[in-house]
């Protein structure tokens, strides 16, 4: 039994040492520990499953109610095909079914959202979406079922169809009973107590679901419009604005031919293709940066789990992977020196891991895009197989043009299976190619832009030993000719020359060197990021006469700049320095110009250099420290 006497004062020490800062502070940084190794699985399960639901969930509503506007059998006359075929009016029960299979679906993606906007409790929130979408999948499987029995069919079979309707009856049901099993991993997780029982969504992660609902809501809105006015079939009118939105073009017979229907085609295109648009940025913003930043921390910390496992303390190598060893000292070593290898082997791991979680993204979404084109070419030759004699090759060429949005026309689904199979295939194929792109900018652009940089840096270390070499190094014509298309200058150009002038011009006369020009060819490469920057902006290098001199270019033009002759007094050769010094002064020059706009803590005013590690090993040795060619890196 517990002392009362004893009991309260324990408490309220305990609140006490709860309110320490130095404890408060130790808990934070277990918290932000405990982030960075929180198992990626769990992540998936508190923030990106709701995510899908809240993306997806709107998508399944808006089909159910394409497969509640029209029947779900129609008869084809004779010598007809499916386009002209007479709908057949659905039995009552069927409605009713399929319209209480939308409300309860509606019903679970008002709860998810009002759980994520925090006005409706978690525990509340998720069984009435879990349920409320279970619920509409299994009325619409049901549905699906019985619409292939005799009980719904007639015969001859040949000459009756199932509508679109039904086909976008069977993708909704589809989607409900997906997301509401991942749901149920969530609530389990939560139960678990791997994270708290709520959604803890940022204003951008509730927006991405906002405007997926508002896009859902143009779209058929949209169609509503253009089927009234130009009359076409609703679920053509579906299939026409979603090609149009995604702006694949596909060429098809619907078009509008009204004069009402392409004055509301200006507006109506413009609109759809911002909130793509949005939706787009949002999910790269979203579902890229915080998928990246969470696998990265998981890559991470394997990689240093295996380089602490793998210390070889005999060959002096910790193995980083398969083919990467890092060599390392431990005899001898003062305290900086061993903390200075500890620093540099985590740069190494840090480096694999990001290399490594960017080509595991980019391999995951590649397998992703193809297999969005195989799977979608193989539906679209079993849709349109009957009426078109697609096969399987044209199959993949008009799913291969459609994931890109090139939409030739030549080929466009026509049958009731193959239109709705469409739309929601366009509706993957556009966040798929996003992450495809931006993965494929991470790694194989990026490795492109590293190996440009990498023989600018060749180049530069190339200047350097030539500054030292004794005669002056002087270059032959080809040599100059490479130097001067880094900086700029094109010999090849003949409006970029002059004629030599007979005696100097005045300083006042705008006639420039070479510095005047940005860097191009392969230096522009090294600093493309620069992006246009034109002769005049504060990034540019300052024109010299040849002979280190800055002159005062407020009068140039770009073509005046750019004008000099190698018999002119402005010649390289005609400087004090020598031709490597020429070289590579103006090149340093042209680089930390261009590169300043960057946020780089030695442009902005008031920054100072560090002290070098040289420096402080010297005072832990004993030294002063004091040199000042050592005084910083």
């Amino acid at each position: 039994m517990n002392d009362p006497g004893v009991d309260e004062p324990i408490s309220n020490a305990a609140d006490n040492l709860e309110d320490d800062p130095y404890i408060a502070e130790q808990k934070q940084k277990e918290k932000e520990e405990q982030d960075f190794l929180d198992p990626s699985r769990w992540w998936f399960a508190s923030t990106a499953i709701p995510l899908i639901a809240g993306t997806f969930g709107p998508i399944a509503n808006a089909f159910s109610i394409c497969a509640l506007v029209q029947s779900w059998r129609s008869y084809i006359p004779e010598g007809k095909t499916e386009n002209l075929a007479e709908r057949i009016e659905d039995p009552r029960w069927l409605i009713a079914i399929n319209a209480v299979s939308l409300a309860f679906a509606l019903i679970a993606n008002i709860s998810l959202l009002l759980n994520m906007a925090r006005r409706l409790p978690f525990p509340i929130a998720q069984p009435i979406t879990i349920i409320g979408w279970m619920i509409s999948g299994v009325l619409l499987i049901a549905l699906v079922v019985v619409a292939n029995t005799s009980v719904f069919r007639f015969d001859p079979p040949e000459r009756h169809s199932l509508t679109q309707a039904y086909y976008y009856a069977i993708m909704a049901a589809g989607q409900y009973m997906i997301i509401s099993m991942l749901m149920t991993l969530t609530v389990f997780g939560a139960i678990r107590h791997h994270y708290p029982k709520e959604f803890r969504l940022t204003m951008s992660q509730r927006t991405l679901m906002l405007q997926t609902i508002a896009f859902m809501v143009y779209l058929l809105v949209g169609a509503l419009i253009f089927s009234k006015i130009e009359g076409w079939l609703y679920l053509d009118a579906v299939y026409w604005a979603d090609f149009t939105l995604l702006t694949v073009g596909l060429g098809t017979d619907f078009s509008p031919k009204t004069h009402a229907g392409r004055s509301i085609l200006f507006p109506y295109a413009i609109g759809g293709i911002v909130t793509v648009g949005l939706v787009v940025g949002s999910i790269r913003s979203l579902l890229l940066e915080r998928g990246k930043h969470k696998m990265q921390a998981r890559i991470t910390e394997k990689t240093r789990e295996q380089a602490v496992r793998h210390v070889d303390r005999g060959r002096r190598t910790i193995s980083l992977g398969l083919f990467q060893t890092y060599h390392f000292d431990q005899v001898g070593l003062t305290e900086l020196q061993r903390r200075e290898q500890e620093f540099h082997l985590m740069r190494k791991i840090q480096r694999s891991a990001q290399l490594r979680r960017r080509w595991i993204a980019l391999a995951f979404s590649s397998a992703a895009a193809l297999l969005l084109w195989f799977v979608g070419a193989a539906v679209f030759h079993q849709a349109e197989h009957r009426d078109q004699g697609w096969t399987y090759f044209g199959s993949l060429y008009f799913a291969y043009t459609s994931l890109l949005t090139i939409g030739y026309g030549d080929f466009y689904p026509a049958s009731n299976a193959g239109k709705p199979v469409f739309v929601f295939w366009t509706l993957l194929a556009v966040p798929t190619l996003t992450i495809l792109i931006s993965n494929m900018g991470d790694t194989v652009v990026k490795g492109v832009s590293d190996f440009t940089i990498w023989l600018g840096a060749i180049t530069l270390r190339l200047l350097l030993r030539d500054v030292d070499a004794s005669p002056p190094r002087q270059y032959t014509y080809p040599e100059w000719t490479y130097y001067l298309h880094l900086l700029g200058q094109h010999e090849w150009d003949p409006t970029q020359h002059r004629a030599p002038p007979v005696s100097p011009l005045p300083r006042d006369v705008p006639q420039v060197g070479l510095a005047g020009g940005r860097l191009a060819g392969l230096g522009r490469q090294v600093i493309k990021t620069a992006r246009g920057m034109g002769p005049h902006h504060p990034s540019s290098p300052p024109t010299t006469n040849g002979k280190g001199e800055e002159e005062d270019e407020s009068a140039d033009t770009e073509h005046e700049r750019l004008k000099w002759s190698w018999l002119g007094t402005r010649s390289p050769l005609m400087g004090n320095k020598s031709e490597a010094e020429w070289i590579l002064e103006r090149m340093s020059r042209c680089l930390e110009r261009e590169m300043a706009w960057r946020d780089d803590p030695g442009g902005r005013p008031g920054w100072e250099p560090p002290v070098s590690v040289e420096a402080l090993r010297r005072v832990e040795e004993g030294g002063d420290g004091d040199d000042k060619e050592d005084g910083v890196m």
